[in-house]
């Protein structure tokens, strides 16, 4: 499962840069406060919360030097994702939605 959703976060990345898939980064209509990504550091994991009427696929976890470190399939609107193999630092987290949005928020896990 886990390479299916990595090779499917490669595929969505290559349409970006190739132009096929054009996200809109910021995008009024999106409601991004009533999406919240909350990490939880003490039980090593980043709880997402979706407010709003956009469907969210696919996440997507970048370290600094823009590896992907962690991906995966988002199926409710409240989802729990467990970042205990990850190092303390900062990374980006990127939520794809099925209308062709991309949402990117900084991330700090300690």
């Amino acid at each position: 499962m886990m390479r299916i959703v990595k090779v499917v976060s490669l595929m969505m990345l290559t349409m970006v840069i190739l132009g096929v898939f054009n996200p809109v980064f910021c995008n009024s209509d999106l409601p991004k406060s009533n999406i919240k990504i909350e990490t939880n550091n003490d039980a090593h994991k980043i709880n997402i919360t979706n407010n709003t009427n956009w469907a969210i696929d696919v996440y997507t976890i970048f370290s600094m030097d823009g590896s992907i470190v962690s991906s995966g399939i988002i199926s409710n609107t409240e989802q729990s994702i467990n970042v205990s193999e990850l190092n303390s630092g900062i990374y980006f987290i990127t939520l794809y939605t099925k209308n062709q949005e991309l949402i990117t928020k900084k991330l700090i896990v300690k």
